[in-house]
């Protein structure tokens, strides 16, 4: 059944300048084309139907099995994912007056499968299913290309689940693109900017042929990392940045402690946050396997061999408690993930259990 379209999204459509909710930067994504509005509108009405106070594991399912079904659905929801986070802070970047507005607007609007009376007691998460139901509400954060919210789907290298991408840059720079990956080239005349909007990426340095030469440099909402001739990968988590470095050197700089620095040498890893440096850890060399569609792992927890195979593949992927401290040791395809699980069960008693083929677990044999 279609679900209604909330009264209150005219509302928020007045609001149609850029600094009004999501202004974040004014480097214009190129390579993107726009999703058209029915997947917008269709990937809204999953997210509403996901998240109302009766949806099932059947409506999971079936979201996952959509989101399959074309990379544009992924980008679509993957887009939704981004605006949910930043909905969280609604009452921080909105007026207090319009966000008692849009909170007020909701109270009085129902939808399929929710109860009005419990409105008032959602979080603003919840809120962002009324929200995302209209296309104009999705123009308010796509106006002038320049929203924080948006720059995942426009961004202008980016990568759909499972996907593994390279790219060569205009100065010779290589990247790599894990799975569910984006990031925005920002080259000017004084710098080589790399913006990673989610996910990882590897880089590999080259010389700059201009002069003087431009640092190399990659930016994450962490901070930043300054390449000295090098390959290191960047990966882009809930709480920190995680790098690794495999050749050369990198400086680490975070974004609110801008006089707190350290060099990563080739061998060695950190993780940062905004405002302090990780200790340097070693690195070996097989975390770089991704890069070539592998997973190799030694000695490591099987939920935690799950978790970085289920960055690879859409729907969910489980792995039951009870053989989660199981040790793996091998290679697995990334972009196979069905053969991966198989390998898996050939090496130690676990079975798959799939309630469809998007919702699989591992329990015990």
């Amino acid at each position: 059944m279609p679900l209604r379209q909330p009264s209150f999204v005219a509302f928020l459509s007045r609001f149609s300048q850029p600094t009004a909710l999501f202004m974040f930067s004014s480097a214009p994504p190129t390579q993107a084309a726009p999703l058209e509005d029915r997947v917008i509108e269709r990937a809204g009405q999953w997210w509403a139907r996901t998240m109302a106070d009766d949806a099932s594991p059947a409506d999971t399912e079936a979201c996952a099995a959509w989101r399959a079904e074309h990379p544009d659905h992924e980008r679509a929801w993957q887009a939704l994912q981004v605006l949910d986070s930043r909905f969280m802070r609604l009452p921080e970047i909105v007026p207090a007056g319009i966000a008692q507005q849009v909170l007020s607007e909701a109270q009085r609007t129902s939808l399929p499968h929710s109860n009005p009376k419990r409105l008032e007691a959602r979080t603003r998460r919840q809120l962002l299913g009324f929200v995302i139901l209209a296309p104009s509400v999705m123009g308010i954060a796509y106006v002038g290309q320049r929203s924080q919210t948006w720059q995942t789907a426009w961004a202008d290298l980016r990568t759909s689940t499972g996907e593994i991408r390279t790219e060569v840059l205009s100065d010779g720079t290589q990247l790599v693109l894990d799975s569910a990956s984006a990031v925005d080239v920002a080259y000017s005349g004084t710098e080589r900017r790399i913006v990673l909007r989610t996910g990882q990426v590897m880089v590999t340095s080259a010389p700059d042929a201009q002069l003087p030469a431009r640092p190399l440099l990659v930016q994450t909402l962490h901070g930043s990392a300054t390449a000295m001739g090098t390959r290191f990968s960047v990966a882009l988590r809930k709480d920190n940045t995680c790098l690794e470095v495999f050749e050369g050197a990198v400086l680490v700089k975070p974004s609110e402690a801008p006089f707190t620095t350290m060099q990563i040498d080739a061998g060695q890893g950190a993780r940062f946050g905004t405002k302090q440096i990780g200790s340097p850890r070693p690195v070996e060399t097989s975390a770089q396997s991704w890069t070539q569609g592998q997973l190799s792992v030694s000695d490591m927890r099987l939920a935690d061999v799950v978790r970085r195979l289920a960055r690879y593949r859409n729907g969910i992927l489980r792995c039951d408690p009870a053989i989660a401290d199981l040790r793996v040791t091998g290679v697995f395809p990334l972009r196979d993930s069905e053969r991966a699980l198989h390998n898996l069960t050939l090496g130690l008693p676990v079975r798959l259990q799939y309630l469809t083929r998007y919702w699989v677990t591992l329990v015990p044999r």
